[in-house]
Formats: C-alpha cells, sequence, structure tokens
C-alpha cells in the first residue's frame, strides 16, 4: 500500500492507495504485414485502457480530448480538471505511471456538495474531488493499476480532520457491474447503500468504515477495508 501526503496550508490529507501488479503487453507489427482494421473508436480513445472503456461507462461518455464546446452526457460536465490536481498527478509521477490522459478529465456530480473529476489513462485512473464539509481542505486526489479499477478497489478515505468531528469521507470508483450502490458497513456496524453516479460513489460518516462492499467489473462480489 501506498501512501501519499497532500498539504493544503496546515491541513494535511494521507490517501492510500492500493497498489496491484500490471501486466502490459505489446504487440509489434513486423514491416510488411498487414495492419488490423482500427476498432470503431480507437483514435479516438487511443490514451484510455480498453478495458476501461468497457467497463465504466464514465470513460465512453466522451470520443475525443476535452472540448469546451461538447454537448454534456447524462452527469458528467464541461468542468475543467482544476490546475493544483492536474499538477499533483503530474508532479507525484502517477502521470507517466498510468498513463494517465490529463485532457480527457471529466467531472461528476455526485451530489450538490460533492464532485468527482475522473481522469482515465492507458495503464490506471485518477480520482480527484472536492472535499465535502465540515472538512477545510480543497482536494482529496488518488490514482491506482487498471486492476484497482477493476477490482473496485480504487478509492481514498479522508478524516477526521483536526478540529472538526469525527466525519470521514471515503470517495471511490465503482465498475458498471454496481447499477445503483454499493454498499458502506460502518463503524458501528450499519450497513449503508450508497448511491453510484457515473461509476463514481462518496460516502461520508462518522468513524472509518469497516468495509466497503461492491461488485468488480467480473460481477463477482468484494469486499474491502474501508
Amino acid at each position: 500500500m501506498r501512501f501519499r501526503d497532500i498539504r493544503l496550508g496546515s491541513l494535511r490529507i494521507v490517501v492510500a492507495v492500493v497498489a496491484a501488479a500490471c501486466v502490459v503487453a505489446s504487440v509489434s507489427i513486423l514491416g510488411g504485414a498487414a495492419a488490423s482494421p482500427a476498432e470503431p473508436g480507437a483514435s479516438q480513445h487511443a490514451g484510455v485502457a480498453r478495458s476501461l472503456l468497457r467497463d465504466f461507462k464514465v470513460f465512453r461518455h466522451r470520443t475525443g480530448p476535452r472540448d469546451d464546446a461538447r454537448t454534456a452526457t447524462a452527469d458528467v460536465t464541461t468542468a475543467s480538471l482544476p490546475a493544483s490536481v492536474a499538477n499533483t498527478i503530474a508532479e507525484d509521477g502517477d502521470g507517466n505511471q498510468f498513463g494517465i490522459d490529463q485532457s480527457r478529465a471529466d467531472d461528476v456530480e455526485v451530489s450538490a456538495s460533492a464532485n468527482v473529476w475522473v481522469v482515465p489513462g492507458s495503464r490506471g485512473v485518477c480520482l480527484a474531488s472536492s472535499a465535502p464539509p465540515p472538512h477545510q481542505v480543497s482536494y482529496l486526489v488518488t490514482c491506482g493499476p487498471l486492476a484497482s479499477a477493476e477490482r473496485g478497489s480504487l478509492f481514498s478515505t479522508d478524516g477526521p480532520v483536526e478540529g472538526t468531528p469525527a466525519s470521514v469521507t471515503v470517495v471511490g470508483l465503482a465498475p458498471d457491474a454496481n447499477t445503483s450502490s454499493v454498499s458502506v458497513v460502518a463503524s458501528d456496524g450499519s450497513t449503508q447503500q450508497v448511491p453510484v453516479v457515473d461509476n463514481v460513489y462518496v460516502w461520508t460518516g462518522t468513524g472509518t468504515p469497516n468495509a466497503i462492499q461492491l461488485l468488480g467489473a467480473s460481477g463477482h462480489s468484494a469486499s474491502f477495508p474501508g
């Protein structure tokens, strides 16, 4: 497990990223051999892994790099990735490690108080979210490999923040198999159904949750410690 310490003023967020081994296979076409016909949409999604396009509808909303004149689809808007988030992804090396294409970042409005940017890549994906009250910080940023996204284990846990109640926020990415919600087992043992909006969910409660329960891209049930 890899930890990233993001400092904003006098406050600090520690984000844990569940690391998974990824194997990337490359195929070379020798000179003189006929190339296979391009898959429809392949050129538009050149920087996005096929598994992300297949298993996460949020990455299928757009057909190319950001165009401010494009029409918003569902709950995905045209808001630009904040410069501070873009810099964090680049400076931490996640952009290169996971092949992140920041031009394909999209903003998902999960609720009136929670917006989450999803940024796909060829080897992984990043999430960046505005921190909801009572947190007095700007953004939570977490990135992970394709395997974590496919399993459903790509999420960040934040809090409690010094000087506030023991409030904790979980922001995560859920595959298409989770059509409406994921389950969060709270610290008191109760289970809460959390809505999934364009593959993104946000839970805020008291204390670190015991578990996040959802379906992986394969459709199998999975549970991860909060």
